[in-house]
């Protein structure tokens, strides 16, 4: 057609760039989708639903959810509200949530008929080494760095040129809002590929090697910027669902050292993020398996105890932390634990908080970070 007729235009849709003299490529993202209802993905799944004979209001919470659980992907939609004849959005959203629901239509056809059929169809035209990749990939659960992807992945070499396969084929999106460049996979694409990993023989070492690449990661970073450094806390938020799974993994295997580590290491996140909750229980699930928790996590802890009015347990675990602190030669916690101990005192027990306070501007100045001498 371009070569025999005069000037024409043609608007094609593909799974990737057919890559020919003249094409502008225009990446579609999903529908998008806000928590107060207003938004495309929403209207379209309350349309379906009362196609099929549904009841959905845009306004109800668990469509809002349906739709973000399934990242705002049109099919995706279509297939489950096709189920709010036989069951309530907040039902489908448990289903979703388990596992358990059939996204398929039969009136449907070809590859089209299920979310299942869609991706195994894009899954066997990669060639086999990215099609492995992807499925390696599947052990982030909150996307990842080219840095990342080649500490965790087989073949770290070629990682590059076959996450740009996957990115070409759309099986991978790439984000720049961050620094450096994150890539992630839509969730319907990770739980088809999550699947295959599930039963790869290669499952547990490619979790071990996200856990010992998250510690490498954390460990890398200097106390003062573990705490107190924006670009840290930028980074926790973006990797929250792959510290979580990763001290998830650690406490199955025993590996509670590195989950303490991990944590320790993510008192800036605690601090200041809306998952308190969350948070907390992470920390006191690898207190209660530690034999002697750092100082390091005791300070962890304390964050989360003040969001969720826990107030009675800060003295006594500041305490904890600054003695321990001092006995593994941790000066930063030491320096961090007699400062807020100092500052929680101050009104009860002015003396002692006066002499803390000398002792943490006395360490300080000798440990020498302006990050806790300024705290301080």
């Amino acid at each position: 057609v371009l070569d025999l007729a005069e000037g024409p235009v043609v608007l094609a849709t593909s799974r990737e760039a057919l890559e020919i003299d003249g094409e502008h490529v225009v990446r579609v993202p999903p529908l998008a989708i806000n928590d107060d209802g207003a938004s495309a993905a929403v209207d379209l799944f309350v349309e379906r639903a009362r196609a099929a004979g549904g009841h959905a209001e845009p306004s109800d919470p668990a469509v809002v959810e349906i739709c973000q659980r399934l990242d705002g992907v049109p099919l995706a939609i279509e297939l489950a509200a096709a189920r709010a004849a036989v069951m309530s959005p907040a039902e489908l959203v448990v289903q979703l949530n388990s596992g358990l629901v059939d996204l398929s239509m039969r009136r449907r056809r070809g590859r089209h008929r299920s979310l299942e059929a869609v991706l195994r169809w894009s899954w066997d035209l990669l060639d086999e080494s990215a099609a492995d990749l992807l499925v390696q990939l599947a052990v982030f659960s909150a996307g990842w760095t080219f840095e990342a992807a080649q500490a965790v992945c087989d073949g770290p070499e070629s990682v590059p040129s076959r996450l740009n396969a996957l990115v070409a084929c759309s099986l991978i999106e790439v984000s720049d809002t961050f620094t450096p460049t994150r890539f992630s996979m839509l969730q319907t694409v990770r739980q088809f590929a999550l699947s295959r990993l599930d039963a790869d023989p290669r499952a547990a070492e490619l979790r071990d090697r996200h856990l010992d690449w998250l510690v490498h990661h954390a460990t890398s970073r200097s106390i003062g910027e573990q705490w107190f450094s924006d670009d840290w806390s930028d980074q926790l938020r973006a990797d929250f669902d792959n510290l979580r799974s990763a001290v998830n993994h650690a406490l199955d295997t025993d590996r509670v050292a590195d989950a303490a580590t991990l944590l320790g290491a993510s008192y800036a996140l605690m601090a200041d993020d809306a998952r308190p909750r969350e948070l907390h229980q992470l920390t006191e699930a690898v207190i209660d398996a530690s034999d002697e928790p750092s100082a390091r996590l005791w300070l962890a802890s304390l964050p989360n105890c003040i969001s969720l009015g826990l107030h009675h347990l800060i003295e006594p675990r500041l305490r904890t932390a600054l003695r321990r602190a001092i006995d593994e030669g941790d000066e930063p916690s030491a320096v961090h634990a007699a400062t807020f101990l100092s500052s929680a005192l101050a009104t009860t027990q002015p003396a002692e908080a006066t002499k803390l306070a000398d002792m943490a501007l006395d360490r300080g100045r000798r440990f020498g970070d302006p990050h806790l001498l300024t705290l301080t």
